[in-house]
């Protein structure tokens, strides 16, 4: 029997796909096409996704037709398609997919006069027939639309759409009309839901509709499909299709899920060498031509005829622009391009447009018309030799209707443009990538789409407008020429680099080694011989670095790849005036009173937590609303900076000072913690150390305060002598800062000795602004240092001379914040702030330790943040804000909902991500360190307190440890007794206490004191043993003389050194 041609009514519903399966089956027909007919307006087809039906017709391997039917007469509308498909397929039937008689025998009449016949398989079969097929033949269906108001009010949306058409969703369906007392249809014949086929029998592939999104749209859900939209794994669709105004000025554009990259004269320049860039079409291009030409040269003339072509040449580059005046895209040399007949160099990107004029001047003809012009277009995307390396078609503009005047108005209609533009969205979903790629850059409409007055006569849009235009064009087409190096603030068509060898060695040792190792560490059973076994760190050692891995290997998800999407940046000040306001309620509502007796002391260890968390806070709400260009807020930002610096130099000095520890191993201890984090990302993000700025300042100052209390410490003790020191080294340090050529000649020795390529003038404006504010902490320390060894606070002028420093810095606090408002700009702040920085600074301090009360009162959720304020950060960098701080991430999806409340949303839900992994990659820092840097003993023994009998002054870094357990470290510290094991760095540092050097003065002064030599003994009366020791506590002997014996045989102790004397005194000598 001979098969009769058919074509298929094929939305990729279940009904539809049934019916083909049936038809195929039957051998009655041979579908030779599946037909969808779609309404002019896509947006109302959103329950069939059209670049989804193409996917399901490439698997089935039918051909696929769209038919776009527009009203009002949609009837006639029909028959015209069905009577085409009659001539041009020679079909003689059409089968539908229909069970009902739902919409007034549409289809019967729509082939009345056609001579196609309907043929309708599923035609009123009972729908548990129908479904019961569906699920023998394994069908694989997705719920993507529900009808919200044909359900309860109660239902879970989430339960139904996105879900797969299962016996148990239908039971679902059933209870639900029991309790409701509606009748929901089974088979959703009435428009209660729809549904989309991923497999069939009928399928080479099944569709994968994974990652997907729930969709509100009025009265109805949709499932987005996000994974099988086309081509948006660089985020191209992102930057053509969807985006938003952040500012009122409109002139920052934020694409869904991309950042957007501002180019310079020379980037495209360097984008088009040896090209050419060919524009098509109306006026409205022609306005694109001039946005991209004033991109090159801001002063570009753009007078002259304007019915014309134009033509920039750009010599040094070798690249022109052009513009080709053809409204219609009918010329005799365009139609030559599109057919592939131009014998002139293929340009390297053309843009064409059209649309306005045929609506302008072609009356009832404008859509066929225009509807031919740009098939030639789509037509010439497919060709196997491209016409262009890229082609680009402009959608039709959305004009400004209220300024249009009335001959426009009358023929320029919003149904028109919306029908041409909902064609082109066809198109572009079901046309098949090709080697010239064609894309609709749907988002210039967008631009233009109710923002107020920015056009003139409702057809020619702004010059801010137009250069948007060409700002996204130019990151569809530049974006992934640009370098690939940090930062890394372009993300729309951007293809990350791929990674480095350093790079896959330290996710191999994160990844591999480190689980490995652990397993091997905890294993029962040990695979190596116990001299191997050692070599593996301890497991609590091994738990922390894997924990700091996976932490880095987040942020590089975050940052180095399209698994998170980026936005950009924003400042908005009533945002950032209710963050802060958030914050300081947080603050407040956490305060509670420390659970230690007495007077916590001045600058003690909680209240110094604290001020790092709320200090830390600001900074952070500073780099996410980007508000660096508000000189207000900018300027007290700059204090807080110094606020840290200020407490690097008070809590180092103060440590040194009273411990006298300037062994390799405190040294180490600080550097590593300091720095582990920053110098594991500079390798796994490929970014640059000095990008970090804060590591490597606070490193700096660390090593000078470290250098100067070391240099002559025997006499640190000396008021003067220690006075002086600062004094001095503050000069070199200003002058190696601020000398001429002096950074740049170090980064020079750098460069040439290790290849590393800093930047010399922005490291010296981060040291120049803060260059003595260190100093200024030091010599707050030792005040504080002598003010307790003076007891001033127990002096009767002493409650005077509180209230009087108390008004002093209240007053100094006001004028500090009248002059830096006053300031015209944050360039002549700068200017001052290194010299006034320490006046709000001190003044806070004095305010806030001014009663008992305050000095004991903390804030927990600010300590809490202090204790891990350098992982927040550099955490920040990469996991928090994104694209190397230059923008923000994007945890929810899809990105497009990030706006408006979604805001909001994705801040709350990245915050809490961000402060949870800053808290365990400062936990798991901090083993870290302590397992690589054993602390030294402490050469001094004997309890040491700070001026008001609080805590010892120790280096402010992040603190891991409860205020008990840092009390007992201070204790365990000041035993003398050497460690019974110790390993590599102890060792190194034992020598190195060795190697210190002392006054040959002090060398005699050992002998006489322990009754050695003729001299000793002439000059100096013997000294007992047990007194000695109690009284100086032999702090200045060498510690590898130090014996492993009890503490309390302190005699014993001392002849055995006495014993050893001579090999000590002649190593000096030999030193």
């Amino acid at each position: 029997m001979t098969k009769r041609k058919a074509a298929l009514c094929f939305t990729g519903g279940k009904d539809c796909t049934l019916a083909l399966h049936r038809a195929v089956r039957s051998e009655e027909f041979d579908i030779c096409l599946l037909v969808t007919f779609a309404p002019a307006n896509m947006q109302k087809f959103k329950a069939h996704p059209m670049s989804v039906v193409e996917m399901q017709t490439q698997s089935i391997g039918i051909p696929h037709k769209v038919c776009l039917v527009d009203g009002p007469d949609f009837l006639g509308s029909y028959r015209t398609h069905i009577t085409g498909l009659k001539e041009e397929y020679g079909i003689e039937a059409l089968v539908t997919g229909d069970i009902l008689d739902v919409c007034h025998s549409f289809m019967p009449r729509a082939v009345e006069t056609t001579g196609v016949e309907l043929v309708r398989p599923l035609w009123e079969a009972p729908r548990s027939e129908i479904l019961e097929d569906i699920w023998t033949q394994q069908f694989d269906v997705l719920v993507s639309c529900l009808n919200i108001t044909k359900f309860d009010s109660g239902l879970d949306i989430e339960s139904f759409v996105g879900k797969k058409l299962t016996r148990e969703l239908l039971e679902k369906v059933r209870e639900h009309n029991v309790k409701s007392g509606l009748d929901v249809d089974l088979a959703g014949e009435y428009g209660e839901f729809h549904t989309m086929v991923l497999d069939a029998p009928l399928f080479k592939s099944k569709l994968d509709a994974t990652g997907g999104q729930i969709i509100r749209d009025g009265d109805f859900a949709y499932w987005s499909f996000s994974k099988t939209e086309p081509y948006d794994k660089e985020r191209c669709s992102s930057v053509l299709t969807d985006g938003w105004w952040l500012d009122s000025s409109y002139k920052n554009w934020q694409p869904a899920g991309c950042m957007m990259h501002t180019y310079k004269p020379q980037e495209i320049e360097d984008c088009f060498t040896g090209t050419r860039i060919l524009f098509v079409g109306d006026s409205v291009v022609r306005n694109q031509f001039y946005g991209v030409a004033k991109l090159i040269n801001p002063d570009v003339d753009t007078s002259g005829e304007k019915h014309t072509d134009r033509r920039l040449g750009y010599e040094e580059a070798e690249f022109t622009l052009e513009f080709w005046w053809d409204p219609y895209l009918n010329s005799t040399r365009t139609l030559s391009m599109l057919e592939g007949q131009n014998s002139d160099k293929a340009p390297n990107l053309v843009v064409f447009g059209t649309g306005l004029w045929y609506l302008r001047y072609e009356g009832e003809d404008a859509f066929s018309g225009w509807k031919s012009a740009v098939d030639k277009v789509f037509d010439a995307a497919k060709m196997p030799s491209p016409i262009a390396h890229s082609l680009l078609l402009s959608p039709v503009e959305e004009p400004d209707y209220d300024h249009l005047n009335q001959d426009r108005a009358v023929t320029i209609r919003p149904d028109a443009v919306q029908m041409m533009n909902s064609y082109l969205e066809n198109q572009v979903s079901i046309m098949k990538p090709s080697p010239a790629r064609l894309v609709v850059p749907f988002a210039w409409n967008l631009m233009s789409d109710n923002i107020g007055d920015v056009s003139v006569d409702g057809l020619h849009f702004n010059p801010t407008i137009t250069a948007m235009q060409a700002e996204v064009l130019l990151n569809f087409k530049c974006n992934d020429q640009l370098p690939k190096t940090f930062p890394m603030d372009h993300t729309c068509c951007y293809r990350y680099p791929i990674t480095r060898w350093y790079q896959n060695v330290i996710f191999f040792v994160i990844l591999i080694c480190v689980p490995f190792a652990l397993y091997l560490r905890s294993s029962e059973k040990p695979l190596f011989n116990s001299s191997l076994y050692r070599l593996i760190p301890s497991e609590k050692a091994l738990t922390a670095a894997f924990m700091f891995g996976i932490g880095v290997v987040y942020m590089y998800f975050c940052d180095r790849t399209t698994l998170f999407a980026k936005a950009q940046k924003q400042f908005d000040p009533t945002v950032f005036g209710i963050l802060i306001l958030v914050t300081l309620v947080a603050g407040l509502v956490t305060m509670k009173s420390s659970k230690r007796e007495g007077d916590q002391g001045f600058l003690n260890r909680d209240q110094t937590d604290e001020w790092k968390g709320w200090m830390q806070i600001i900074i952070l709400i500073y780099h996410y609303l980007a508000a660096s260009g508000t000189s207000g807020i900018y300027n007290p930002i700059r204090v807080l900076v110094a606020a840290y610096l200020f407490q690097t130099g008070y809590g180092h000095f103060f440590f040194f000072y009273k411990k006298g520890d300037f062994g390799i191993a405190r040294f180490m201890n600080v550097m590593v913690r300091l720095n582990l984090l920053t110098v594991v990302l500079e390798y796994a993000m490929n970014t640059n150390y000095l990008s970090y700025y804060f590591t490597p300042l606070v490193s700096f100052w660390f090593i000078v305060i470290w250098t100067m209390m070391y240099v002559g410490n025997a006499y640190n003790k000396n008021p003067w002598f220690i006075l002086g020191k600062m004094a001095v080294f503050m000069a070199l340090t200003t002058y190696i800062i601020k000398g001429d050529g002096i950074m740049k000649g170090i980064f020079d020795i750098f460069e040439f000795l290790f290849n590393i390529h800093w930047n010399p003038v922005e490291w010296q404006f981060r040291l120049s602004l803060d260059a003595w504010i260190v100093y200024i902490g030091m010599l707050c320390a030792f005040i504080t240092i002598k003010f307790g060894e003076m007891k001033i606070s127990e002096r009767p002028q002493w409650p005077m001379i509180k209230r009087l420093s108390i008004v002093v810095s209240i007053v100094a606090m006001i004028w500090y914040f009248w002059f830096e408002l006053s300031q015209p700009s944050k360039i002549e702040y700068n200017v001052y702030h290194p010299y006034i920085s320490w006046i709000p600074i001190i003044s806070f301090i004095i305010l806030r330790n001014a009663t008992l009360k305050l000095r004991n009162t903390s804030s927990t959720i600010y300590a809490f943040i202090g204790k891990c304020s350098l992982e927040t950060f550099i955490g920040q960098f990469h996991m928090w804000l994104a694209a190397d701080t230059k923008g923000l991430l994007v945890v929810l999806q899809p990105a497009g909902w990030v706006r408006g409340l979604g805001w909001w949303i994705n801040m709350f839900v990245s915050t809490a991500l961000f402060v949870y992994v800053s808290y365990w990659l400062s936990q798991s820092t901090g083993e870290i360190t302590t397992y690589l840097c054993s602390k030294s003993p402490a050469p001094e023994a004997g309890r040491q307190h700070n001026a008001t009998g609080g805590q010892d002054g120790v280096p402010l870094l992040p603190t891991n440890l409860t205020p008990e357990e840092q009390q007992l470290r201070i204790e365990n510290e000041e035993v003398l007794v050497r460690p019974q094991k110790r390993g590599l760095l102890d060792s190194v540092d034992f020598i190195w206490q060795d190697l210190r050097l002392r006054t040959f003065q002090q060398v005699i002064q050992d002998q006489a004191y322990l009754g050695q030599g003729s001299k000793a003994k002439s000059t100096y009366p013997p000294v007992d043993p047990h007194a000695y020791w109690q009284h100086n506590q032999v702090s200045h002997l060498p510690y590898w003389r130090i014996m492993q014996t009890p503490t309390s045989n302190q005699t014993a102790y001392l002849y055995s050194w006495n014993a050893k004397r001579r090999h000590w005194r002649r190593t000096k000598l030999n030193l």
